[in-house]
């Protein structure tokens, strides 16, 4: 886990590197605290959380900087207004309160403008949300060391408030019950290990 850590930990100092300003000067320090006392303190759980916010959160600075940059004329914009969207939704996924209208009035677009932006790629802002999340429940269902937590823990931890419509939305997506889906997924790891 620390490993995994480090290298949440080295994105996260990439992304504020390539930012400008005064901002990610600040939250340096603060970052390498929240990260010398997730290494030292918190359960695996913890840290793992604390690291995809911390990153999510970066990320999402990084692509509101460039924009302000962009919008004075200081520098090109690197990222477009879907991706600093996604940036912002992808730091957020675990939040069952994450909308599109939160999120368009936070980059300064209407909802309208959202759905439209998300349209021209073949896809909602549900439907994009909703499969980061099932793909993301189902990589931790995959995990050894979440074996013992319960599969609406795990569905809650990304987001999803009802069991039942996590299981009908999992079942849909990969064709199986997330229950069965681990059961498969242990079964597999078993079957690898000699």
């Amino acid at each position: 886990m620390a490993a995994s850590l480090t290298a949440y930990r080295t994105g996260a100092l990439q992304i504020a590197a390539e930012t400008s300003g005064e901002t990610p000067a600040l939250l340096l320090p603060l970052v390498h605290g929240l990260v010398r006392e997730a290494l030292g303190h918190a359960s695996p759980y913890g840290r793992e959380d604390l690291a995809r916010t911390v990153v999510g959160l970066l990320a999402a600075l990084a692509a509101h900087q460039a924009a302000a940059a962009h919008r004075q004329g200081d520098a090109p914009c690197p990222t477009s207004t879907i991706e600093r969207i996604k940036a912002t939704a992808g730091a957020r996924l675990g939040g069952p309160e994450l909308s599109p209208r939160v999120l368009a009035e936070e980059h300064h677009i209407s909802p309208r403008h959202l759905h439209g932006l998300f349209q021209a790629e073949g896809t909602t802002f549900g439907r994009r949300v909703r499969g980061r999340r099932l793909s993301g429940c189902r990589a931790e269902l995959a995990r050894t060391d979440r074996d013992h937590l319960p599969v609406s823990v795990v569905a809650a931890r990304w987001g999803f408030t009802s069991p039942a419509h996590f299981s009908k939305a999992f079942r849909a997506a990969y064709g199986e019950p997330p229950s069965r889906w681990r059961e498969s997924a242990r079964a597999r790891r078993n079957s690898a290990t000699p």
